[in-house]
């Protein structure tokens, strides 16, 4: 479903988003998703950045979804979802974002141009080098935990604090617990922010 994380969704609306001003953020937002899989849930940020910013075309706005399956992104970049996919979100707003088409096997949904615009989904593999030169004012982590070893993922998260803004905000599962001496300040159960006074 492309809305599973309503709350995490909700919170970045009103929280996170609400909030971006074209003084503050210079005119610029980034964004990155990390492993974002078949991306689904980049597309419910792009939903979400949306409605919180009606004018967000002002911006100049990159939501760079990466995922290390190269299938994930093929898929992603189809912009292609199935009723099931709409669970629980209001006809009104999948209406306002997705087009509607028939076929053989049933009714398709195409993320419209005001979603896709907004993404871009790249094959990135987390080991080795990133090829990011300007920092992030939002990156949401979606990690496995089961498949990687806790210090790979400290290393993981603590070079996602180096990637984000003075004040930026970082998503995780709710499942992860980013502990302390990483240097980010906990907002809630997933949320945590760079400090604004943390230059280095």
């Amino acid at each position: 479903m492309i809305f599973h994380r309503i709350e995490t969704l909700k919170y970045l609306r009103d929280k996170v988003f609400s909030k971006y001003s074209r003084v503050r953020s210079k005119g610029k937002i980034r964004i990155w998703h990390v492993n974002c899989g078949a991306g689904d849930f980049s597309y419910a940020i792009a939903v979400m950045l949306r409605e919180a910013q009606p004018k967000i075309d002002r911006f100049a706005v990159v939501i760079t979804a990466t995922d290390e399956s190269s299938e994930n992104i093929e898929t992603a970049r189809l912009a292609l979802f199935i009723p099931k996919d709409f669970d629980d979100v209001p006809e009104q707003l999948r209406d306002k974002y997705f087009d509607e088409f028939k076929t053989p096997e049933g009714a398709v949904f195409n993320a419209k141009a005001e979603l896709t615009k907004l993404l871009r989904f790249e094959t990135m593999q987390l080991a080795g080098d990133w090829p990011f030169k300007e920092p992030f004012d939002l990156i949401v982590y979606d990690g496995d935990s089961a498949d990687i070893e806790p210090a790979a993922e400290e290393e993981i998260i603590s070079r996602l604090r180096e990637q984000l803004k003075p004040g930026g905000i970082l998503i995780t599962d709710e499942s992860y617990q980013i502990p302390s001496y990483i240097g980010f300040e906990a907002i809630s159960d997933s949320v945590y922010a760079r400090p604004e006074d943390d230059l280095f």
